[in-house]
Order: C-alpha cells, then sequence, then structure tokens
C-alpha cells in the first residue's frame, strides 16, 4: 500500500515538474483545453469511424445536433467546432486530424459565416493557432499527456470529494430557460461584431486549400453549408461596412466554391422568427433543433 502511494504522488510530481519545464521552454504554449478537445475528436474519429465530418466553429456547435441527425438519417456523423476559428483555420486543422487519426471521412461538411471569411477580423488572430500548430509535435504531445495525467488525477480525487458531497446534501436539478434573441438590432459600436468584421477582407484562398484536402484525399463529397443567422446580424455589417455588403462577401465566396464545383446548402435568412437565436447568429436550442431536421447533406 505505501508503495503504490510513494508511486502515486512520484506521478503527480514528475507530470507537474515535467509539464512546466516544458512551459517554460515553450514547447506547451497553447492552452490544454484545446489539445484536450482535440484529442476527444481524434480518440472518437478512430473509434467510431464516422462517415460525415461536420467542421467548423461556434456556429456549428450551436445549430446541429450531431447525434440527432446521425439518429435521423442513419449516417455516422461527428462535430469538431474550433471556437473562433476561421475556413482557413478549419481547413487547415483536416490534415490534423487526418494523420492522428489514420481516417478520412466519406463526406466532408465545412459549416462558414461571414466573418469566418475575413483575413483581419478577431477570428483570423484566434486562428493563429491552428495555422501555426507549432503544438503538433510529439514533445508538445508528450508534455502535455504528462499534464493530462497530472490533471486527471486531480480531477479523479475531485470527482470523489463533489460525489461525496453530493450525497450529503442533494438538491434537486434546475432547468435554465432557453436563451432568446430579443431581436434587437446590435449596437452599432459593438466590440465583439466589430472586431469581427475588422478591415474586412475576403480570403480567396480557403476555398483553394479546401479543394485541395478534398482532390488529395479523393473525398466521396465536400459542401460547404451556410448557416442561419439574423437579419439583424447582416444589417448591422452592411451599415457599418457599406464598401464590401454581406450580399457581395457570399456572392464572392460561393462562386470560388462553384468553380471547384464544391456545392453549397445556404440557410442565411431561413429563420426568419428570431426566437430561434440565442443572439445575432447564434441558434438557441430550438433553432438548433430546427437546423437539425432540415439539414439533407443528399448522402
Amino acid at each position: 500500500m505505501l508503495v503504490t502511494i510513494i508511486a502515486f504522488l512520484l506521478v503527480i510530481l514528475f507530470a507537474e515538474s515535467t509539464a512546466r519545464f516544458f512551459k517554460a521552454s515553450g514547447v506547451i504554449n497553447e492552452d490544454p483545453r484545446l489539445q484536450s478537445t482535440l484529442e476527444k475528436y481524434i480518440k472518437t474519429i478512430i473509434s467510431e469511424r464516422p462517415d460525415v465530418w461536420f467542421v467548423g466553429n461556434s456556429t456549428l456547435d450551436y445549430s446541429l445536433d450531431e447525434l440527432q441527425w446521425s439518429k435521423r438519417t442513419g449516417v455516422s456523423s461527428i462535430k469538431m467546432p474550433l471556437g473562433g476559428s476561421t475556413v482557413r483555420a478549419t481547413v487547415s486543422m483536416l490534415e490534423y486530424y487526418a494523420k492522428a487519426s489514420f481516417q478520412l471521412p466519406k463526406i466532408l461538411v465545412v459549416f462558414a459565416t461571414k466573418d469566418d471569411l475575413n483575413i483581419n477580423g478577431s477570428r483570423a488572430k484566434n486562428s493563429l493557432t491552428y495555422l501555426n500548430r507549432s503544438w503538433a509535435t510529439p514533445w508538445y504531445d508528450t508534455a502535455v499527456a504528462l499534464r493530462l495525467c497530472q490533471k486527471s488525477i486531480r480531477n479523479l480525487i475531485g470527482r470523489q470529494v463533489n460525489n461525496f458531497a453530493r450525497k450529503i446534501r442533494s438538491r434537486p436539478a434546475k432547468s435554465d430557460p432557453i436563451p432568446m434573441f430579443d431581436g434587437a438590432a446590435p449596437d452599432p459600436n459593438d466590440k465583439h461584431l466589430s472586431g469581427l468584421a475588422a478591415n474586412y477582407q475576403i480570403d480567396s484562398e480557403a476555398v483553394n486549400l479546401l479543394f485541395q484536402f478534398a482532390n488529395q484525399h479523393k473525398l466521396q463529397k465536400v459542401l460547404v453549408v451556410l448557416p442561419p443567422v439574423t437579419m439583424q446580424y447582416e444589417v448591422w455589417h452592411d451599415t457599418k461596412h457599406s464598401n464590401i455588403p454581406v450580399k457581395n462577401i457570399y456572392n464572392e465566396f460561393i462562386e470560388g466554391l462553384k468553380k471547384k464545383n464544391i456545392p453549397v446548402l445556404g440557410f442565411r435568412n431561413n429563420f426568419n422568427d428570431h426566437s430561434f437565436f440565442r443572439d445575432s447568429y447564434h441558434l438557441n436550442d430550438l433553432g438548433k433543433q430546427r437546423f437539425t431536421e432540415s439539414l439533407d447533406i443528399g448522402f
């Protein structure tokens, strides 16, 4: 028993000290939560071998219930949102998924909104994490694995404490109300939206990168989904950036996709009732259910 305890403590000490060393030396320079998320995606791909990969950012996450979609269609799928990623970053990560899992999808579905195409906005800055991928190395994986090992042990201890506390004092679960957009026009000086659309310039290379990945790996099908957003969201953009209106952005994007024979499913203004949204460009649970029921990728 004593030997087990000593070994347990040594594992924690080794994991923590080694991870700290790699972090101080610059090998670990990203949020371990990202690596944890990627590990979850890779494990799911390997174990379930889904036919369809849904990729994108938070608009994908809030728009689609992939489990319900798979149940309805009978087609296996995985949803892999990456917060704040652009189309270019999303496509860049596909190669990482393929190499790490030794798997490829039959169908690739990319979710994109107009702000995912801006090479100068806040999403472009956030996406440097995915584009640089300095962390996608054996050294990083080893270091983070040690960090996650240490974290897992702490979480295990924490869960045991929490379970014990719940047994002592059990509280009834509360059901949170569904977030609902009030339909009001966004503030003209909204910092978040302003950051997304800052110095707007469309990323014309993103389509080429998507085509190259699909062509190189001979995917059965690749398509792009333009998820639902509110009219207020697009009107805000056109008011602030009249030199490059939303219509022109999507027309250029869709034209580029057509040249590469990549089909587009457009849902941008299909949901006119703002009660389906939690904010100006994210669906709430009601909207997600409706969208999930209506999505047909023609598998």
